[in-house]
C-alpha cells in the first residue's frame, strides 16, 4: 500500500469525527473534529505527521473496547443483515451490501465483497475467492497501479466511475435474483462471524455491529454516527490539553512525506527540519512502498523512546540531496503547544504590520476568548499599528457552535444575522444572531480569512458569515462542505449510546449554504507555486462522497465582485513571486496563500487610506 493509500483510509475516520463538528448543541459534546479523536496529553511523531499511531490507550483500542462492553453482537448483527428492509427495493439491497462490505473490511482490508460480474472490470484483480453468495463473491483484492495514481484527482474521478459501475452491478443482482436476495445475507452472517472470530475472537461481534450500523445510517446521512456513552466519557476524560500537537504540517506526495511548513520555536525546526523536505526514513524504517500500520508502528516505537533517544528523520531536499535529521524532544514544547489553539504572528509587508490569528479548532469553550486576547496585544514595537488582520482557519474542522458565533461576532459590528438554520421538518428560517462582543480594530480595518479543503464546519460557518456580510476577502481553496447542526438523543434498548444525527442545514446571511458544496475563495490560491494536485486535494476525497459528488462550480461563489477586480488591478504577483521564493525554507516558509493574503490587506490599506 502506497503512502497516498494512507490518506483516503484515514478520512474514512474522519468523516465520523468530524460529523458533530458545527452541529454540537451543547459544550459536553464530543470534540468531533479533533484531527484523529486520540488523547492530546503527550506529543506525537506520527500525530506531527498526520499518520495514524496503533497504541495501547488510544482511541481505537478505546472505541473496540467500548463496543464490545455495550452489550450488543451476533444478536444484533443478525437481525439487521437479515431484515427484511434489506430486499425491499434494489436501492436498498445495495445500501445493505456495501454496508457489510464496511464489516468486511474491518476483518481484512484486503477483502472485497462484489457481485460476480465485477471482478471483469478494474481496478481490482480477483486473487483467491473466499466464499460465494450466489452471483456475489468475497475475495482478496489488490489494487492495481497505473500512471493515474500520479494524480489525486484524478484517482478520484476513477474512483467515482467505478462506484457508480459497483452499484449498478449489485442492482442487477438483486434483480436477477429477487427471491432468493434475503439468503446472501443470512450466509454473510454466518461467514462474517466466522471469520471474526478465526481471527479476534468472539467479543469481536460488537465491532462488527458497529462498523456494519455505522456504514448503513451514513449511507442516509453522511454525518450520523454512534458512541457509547462510556467511549463518550472516555473521550472527555482525554481533554488534558485540548490544544493542537502538530508542529510540522505535512502531506503525502509520491510515495513520501512533504513537509509544508514547519513551526518556529519546535524541535523538529531547531534540529534542521524545512519546508520542502521529503522525508523517506525515520530512524532505521524505510517508509517508502510501506503499508499503513508498518509506518504507524514504526513512528508508534520512535515516539515512545523519543525521551531518551533521538529520533532520525532522513530526508530529501528538492535538490534529491539527502541528509539526516536529528530531533531530540524537549521542554520548550510543552510551552509551545499549550498555547497552540490560536497563534498569533505580526506579519511587516511593505512597511505596515499585519496580525495573522491562526485558530486551530473550534472545540474548546475557550477558543473566542483566545482570540479576542490575541487580537488585542499590542503591536510589535512602540508606534507600530496593525493594518490588517488575516484570520487563518486552514485545516480547521470546526467544533462548537458557540464559539464559531462568537468568532465570527468579533469581527462585525452592529446587530447582523450571522446565519440561519433551516430545522428539518420545520419549513421557516430561524436567523442566528451575532454576539455584541465585535473589538473595534477587527470590526473595521481589513480583514482576509485563509482556508483549505479541511476547513469545515465552523470555519465554513464563520467564512461565509464574514465574506457575505462584504467584511472578509476569502483566499486558499475550496472548503469541505459541511453546513449541518449535528443533534444527540440516547438509543439503543437500555439507551447505551449517543446517536449524532444531522438536525437541520445552515444558510449564510445571503441565503446560500455550504452543505456538501463548500465555498469557493475570493481568490483560489494553491500552498505554493506549482503544487501538484495531490498536495491541495485534502480531505474532499472519494470517501466522503456525500461532499465529493458536488463539483466546484455548484459551491458557495464570491459576493463581493467589484472589490474583488479592483484587488486583480492591484495585486503585484511579481512581488508575491519574489517573495515566495526568498521565504521558502525559512520558518515562515514560502506560503503562497499567505503573501497572497498579506498582499489583498496591502491593496486594501491603500484603498481605506484614500477614501
Amino acid at each position: 500500500m502506497s503512502l497516498r493509500s494512507i490518506r483516503f483510509l484515514g478520512f474514512a475516520s474522519i468523516l465520523f469525527l468530524m460529523a458533530a463538528g458545527l452541529g454540537c448543541q451543547s459544550e459536553v459534546a464530543p470534540d468531533a473534529s479533533s484531527r484523529s479523536g486520540q488523547p492530546e496529553a503527550t506529543t506525537s511523531v506520527a500525530e506531527d505527521l498526520g499518520l495514524p499511531v496503533l497504541r495501547a490507550k488510544d482511541y481505537s483500542s478505546a472505541t473496540i473496547e467500548a463496543w464490545q462492553k455495550s452489550g450488543v453482537g451476533e444478536k444484533e448483527l443478525r437481525e439487521h443483515l437479515n431484515a427484511e428492509a434489506c430486499t425491499t427495493s434494489a436501492d436498498q439491497f445495495s445500501i445493505c451490501i456495501q454496508a457489510a462490505n464496511s464489516a468486511v473490511r474491518s476483518i481484512d482490508d484486503k477483502l472485497f465483497l462484489a457481485p460476480v460480474s465485477y471482478w471483469s472490470k478494474g481496478p481490482y484483480k480477483l486473487v483467491q475467492v473466499e466464499r460465494s453468495f450466489g452471483r456475489i463473491q468475497l475475495a482478496e483484492v489488490t489494487r492495481k497501479k497505473g500512471k493515474s495514481d500520479k494524480s489525486m484527482k484524478t484517482l478520484f474521478d476513477r474512483l467515482q466511475r467505478e462506484s457508480a459501475d459497483y452499484d449498478r452491478e449489485l442492482k442487477k443482482v438483486f434483480e436477477a435474483s429477487r427471491p432468493q436476495s434475503n439468503e446472501v445475507f443470512v450466509e454473510l452472517a454466518d461467514m462474517l462471524l466466522q471469520k471474526s472470530r478465526e481471527r479476534f475472537g468472539e467479543a469481536w461481534d460488537a465491532v462488527l455491529f458497529q462498523t456494519y450500523y455505522s456504514s448503513l445510517i451514513n449511507q442516509y446521512d453522511s454525518h450520523a454516527q454512534i458512541i457509547p456513552k462510556s467511549l463518550q466519557e472516555w473521550m472527555n476524560s482525554q481533554k488534558q490539553n485540548p490544544g493542537s500537537r502538530t508542529n510540522v504540517e505535512s502531506i503525502y506526495v509520491d510515495g513520501l512525506i512533504l513537509v509544508k511548513r514547519v513551526h518556529r520555536d519546535s524541535d523538529e525546526f531547531k534540529a534542521g527540519l524545512r519546508q520542502g523536505d521529503r522525508i523517506f526514513k525515520v530512524n532505521d524504517f524505510d517508509i517508502r512502498e510501506a503499508d499503513a500500520q508498518s509506518i504507524s508502528e514504526a513512528l508508534g516505537r520512535a515516539e515512545s523512546a523519543a525521551d531518551k533517544t533521538e529520533i532520525l528523520f532522513e530526508v530529501f531536499n528538492e535538490k534529491d540531496q539527502s541528509r539526516v535529521v536529528r530531533v531530540k524532544r524537549s521542554n520548550s514544547n510543552e510551552s509551545l503547544d499549550s498555547e497552540s489553539i490560536v497563534r498569533r504572528n505580526d506579519l511587516p509587508y511593505r512597511g505596515k504590520f499585519y496580525r495573522v490569528l491562526r485558530l486551530e479548532t473550534f472545540s474548546n469553550t475557550n477558543a473566542c476568548r483566545m482570540v479576542s486576547e490575541q487580537a488585542s496585544q499590542p503591536p510589535p514595537s512602540r508606534g507600530a499599528e496593525i493594518s490588517g488582520y488575516v484570520l487563518d482557519l486552514r485545516d480547521n474542522g470546526g467544533g462548537f457552535l458557540s464559539m464559531a458565533e462568537c468568532v465570527a461576532s468579533l469581527f462585525l459590528s452592529g446587530d447582523l444575522t450571522i446565519a440561519y438554520l433551516r430545522t428539518f421538518g420545520v419549513e421557516k428560517l430561524e436567523p442566528t444572531q451575532a454576539w455584541k462582543v465585535s473589538i473595534s480594530d477587527l470590526a473595521s480595518k481589513p480583514l482576509v480569512v485563509l482556508v483549505n479543503g479541511n476547513s469545515a464546519s465552523g470555519s465554513e460557518y464563520v467564512a461565509m458569515a464574514l465574506r457575505d456580510h462584504l467584511r472578509a476577502t476569502i483566499v486558499g481553496l475550496l472548503t469541505f462542505g459541511k453546513g449541518s447542526m449535528s443533534l444527540s438523543e440516547e438509543w439503543g434498548p437500555q439507551k447505551q449510546f449517543w446517536l449524532y444525527k444531522t438536525g437541520g442545514v445552515f444558510y449564510g446571511p445571503a441565503g446560500l449554504t455550504n452543505n456538501r458544496v463548500g465555498l469557493i475563495p475570493d481568490f483560489v490560491v494553491p500552498w505554493r507555486t506549482g503544487a501538484k494536485p495531490d498536495e491541495d486535494f485534502y480531505s474532499r476525497s472519494s470517501l466522503l462522497s456525500a461532499n465529493a459528488t458536488k463539483s466546484e462550480n455548484e459551491a458557495v461563489p464570491p459576493r463581493d465582485v467589484d472589490q474583488n477586480r479592483y484587488l486583480m488591478s492591484c495585486i503585484d504577483k511579481k512581488e508575491i513571486a519574489e517573495r515566495e521564493q526568498f521565504a521558502f525554507g525559512s520558518a515562515q516558509g514560502s506560503d503562497l496563500q499567505m503573501l497572497w493574503a498579506t498582499e489583498i490587506l496591502h491593496c486594501l490599506s491603500q484603498k481605506a487610506s484614500r477614501n
